[in-house]
């Protein structure tokens, strides 16, 4: 089975193997593994699109991405294994664009919590995304699904800690009060959008539209306080 570690560093080779062919380190073969296990997550993610979570089988994975039945239980060992690994590519990716934002904001402090928030509301904005993620909240309510919540729970922990790092950043540059306790916000910010999101996703109360407009708002109407 392949490891954590492994596919994030197949991943990142890959792309620099597209880019950059010529200095890529990787061999042949491992350039190969790589595209097998690329063709096995979007596979997976074309058929919970179309098929759902239950009609999707490990043979109809294989089939759909080329390769034998063996070797998507060589690499993922079970069908939901195999989900929560394209679940974490695809958060990890939202996780990177999020930190790009902290690492050059926007200069309004409003501005640059939404534009943190956006790539998480962009994913849920497309079919698949959204899919996914109602499944690993499925999943994690399930009396079963330990390794789903612990799932989110990391989920959780990495966005408040880059909102926190943004307020941090903005408030050593005088553009936060200095009484705001940063985590305390990060928290607030975070449940802010976790609601909405779950009105969102459960009850299907809000649109995907009318939950990022209304966190929007929320996020201006805090910052009209805690901005100095």
């Amino acid at each position: 089975m392949i490891s954590r570690h492994e596919s994030e560093m197949a991943v990142k080779q890959l792309h620099k193997t597209t880019e950059e062919p010529q200095k890529s380190p990787l061999s042949l073969r491992e350039r190969n593994k790589v595209k097998k296990y690329l063709a096995m997550l979007n596979a997976t993610r074309e058929l919970l699109l179309s098929e759902g979570y239950d009609k999707t089988t490990m043979e109809a994975i294989a089939e759909l991405a080329e390769v034998g039945v063996a070797t998507v239980y060589k690499y993922f060992g079970t069908k939901k294994a195999l989900v929560m690994e394209l679940v974490r590519v695809e958060m990890v990716e939202v996780l990177e664009e999020v930190s790009m934002v902290v690492a050059d904001p926007p200069a309004d402090l409003a501005d640059a919590v939404i534009a943190v928030l956006t790539p998480v509301n962009d994913m849920q904005l497309t079919k698949a995304g959204a899919s996914l993620v109602r499944l690993v909240l499925d999943e994690a309510w399930n009396p079963q699904g330990e390794v789903w919540l612990d799932f989110l729970r990391w989920v959780v922990t990495e966005l408040k800690a880059r909102i926190e790092e943004l307020l941090a950043g903005f408030q050593l540059q005088g553009g936060l009060r200095n009484s705001v306790d940063t985590g305390a916000a990060a928290h607030i910010i975070y449940s802010l959008a976790d609601y909405n999101f779950i009105c969102f996703a459960r009850g299907e109360i809000l649109t995907v539209e009318e939950m990022t407009e209304l966190t929007n708002k929320q996020v201006r109407m805090l910052f009209g306080k805690w901005s100095t």
